[in-house]
């Protein structure tokens, strides 16, 4: 029996613009994933350029809705799916 592990970077859903603010944790985050050869994935592009507040449960709790679990589901399956033809 075997497992595979990949790390995956789910950014806080506010300001998802161009210059998100977290950007610099995100690529740091990126840099240690691929140093230690871990399978390393940020949804953060998926998110770019979308409203925040629509994404979120309610205005009192900013954990992703539906929508946003759909877009992050959507980038890993991408991920997982081009790792299988890839053979990673």
């Amino acid at each position: 029996m075997s497992a595979r592990f990949a790390l995956v970077i789910f950014p806080v859903l506010f300001e998802l613009r161009e210059d998100y603010p977290l950007e610099a944790a995100v690529d740091e985050i990126l840099r240690f994933g691929n140093e230690e050869r871990m399978k390393t994935l940020s949804v953060l592009p998926a998110f770019r350029g979308r409203s925040a507040p629509e994404l979120w449960v309610s205005p009192l709790d900013q954990h992703p809705n539906a929508d946003g679990h759909t877009i992050a589901a959507q980038a890993v399956f991408e991920m997982l799916s081009a790792s299988e033809h890839s053979g990673d």
